[in-house]
């Protein structure tokens, strides 16, 4: 079993060093969307896309559960018109 977990763990690093390296290189415009007290990600989640994405775009929320969309959309809405320059 534990021999089953360590193995798990190694492909999951793989994976996300792939997914980092795609992130990095692609030409399509990114926008991160995230919860600053959240849980399992919050803002150890924001501080590194931020270290790793060359001009990295966010949204960063306070005061919002597992909903932003919905809990806070107007918000939401401004900063996409304000990144996409409409």
């Amino acid at each position: 079993m534990l021999f089953k977990f360590n193995k798990s763990i190694l492909e999951q690093f793989k994976a996300r060093d792939r997914l980092i390296g795609v992130m990095q290189n692609t030409a399509i415009l990114m926008f991160l969307i995230n919860r600053k007290n959240a849980p399992n990600a919050g803002i150890y989640m924001t501080q590194q896309y931020c270290r790793l994405i060359d001009h990295p775009k966010l949204l960063a929320l306070d005061d919002v559960a597992h909903w932003p969309q919905w809990q806070s959309p107007d918000q939401i809405i401004q900063k996409f018109i304000n990144v996409l320059s409409i």
